[in-house]
């Protein structure tokens, strides 16, 4: 567990340092995204086995709505279509956090008063203080990544609207049970129904808007109405 969090974030510096040019060899970056994606799934392949594993049969529901299923789901996603460096944020900031928790309560937990004491209180300080802006950070990262592949997904190429199709499902049943998502997504709502409200853009423009929220809401929300009335009994 803690070897592949420890794998996704070497893998994530080096295909950063590719990503701004340092490491200029596009074959390498490449092993480095599929070496990222590889220990995701192995990770979560991990965490859902001692969940799910040893003969347990759990409700279909409860699989659709674990979190670990999910990031798997969407994980084979992109280990099997085109690197997009921004799939990675959220992977990253969780295996800090969970390498951070690791570090603290398994290897310097019990350690007499001193440096490595001090810095498990330190870790400890961390994880409480920034957890939230982090989650918060890394449920608007997915959110620009939905916004990315409507976008790219114009232009009719197949692996763009399969991208999308699949990645639209993982977004809804993270925003189905996740306030950070839910928060993200109402944000961003409220602040484009400022901008188009501007009186210097036309009509039309509002009307768009409006009409592509209620066709959201019509069409593709019923979709996933079991998921939601599971959720809140």
């Amino acid at each position: 567990f803690l070897l592949g969090h420890v794998s996704v974030l070497i893998g994530f510096v080096f295909y950063s340092l590719g990503s701004i040019g340092i490491l200029k060899n596009p074959r390498i970056a490449q092993l480095w995204y599929r070496q990222i994606y590889s220990s995701v799934i192995i990770t979560y392949g991990i965490v859902l086995y001692e969940n799910y594993g040893k003969g347990r049969i759990p409700n279909p529901l409860d699989i659709v709505k674990d979190e670990n299923i999910q990031y798997l789901f969407v994980s084979l996603l992109w280990f099997f279509t085109t690197p997009f460096y921004g799939t990675l944020l959220p992977f990253a900031i969780f295996s800090v956090l969970h390498t951070l928790t690791y570090l603290q309560n398994y290897v310097l937990k019990g350690t007499a008063k001193g440096q490595l004491h001090a810095l498990a209180d330190r870790i400890s300080a961390f994880t409480h203080t920034y957890n939230q802006q982090l989650m918060l950070f890394t449920a608007s990262s997915e959110f620009f990544v939905l916004v990315r592949l409507i976008v790219f997904a114009l232009s009719f190429k197949s692996e763009a609207i399969v991208q999308l199709a699949v990645y639209f499902v993982f977004f809804k049943l993270r925003f189905n049970s996740s306030q950070y998502t839910q928060h993200t997504v109402k944000t961003w709502e409220m602040r484009i129904d400022g901008w188009v409200s501007h009186p210097a853009l036309p009509p039309v423009i509002k009307q768009g808007w409006v009409g592509f929220k209620t066709t959201i809401r019509t069409f593709i929300g019923p979709l996933f109405k079991v998921v939601d009335a599971r959720k809140t009994k």
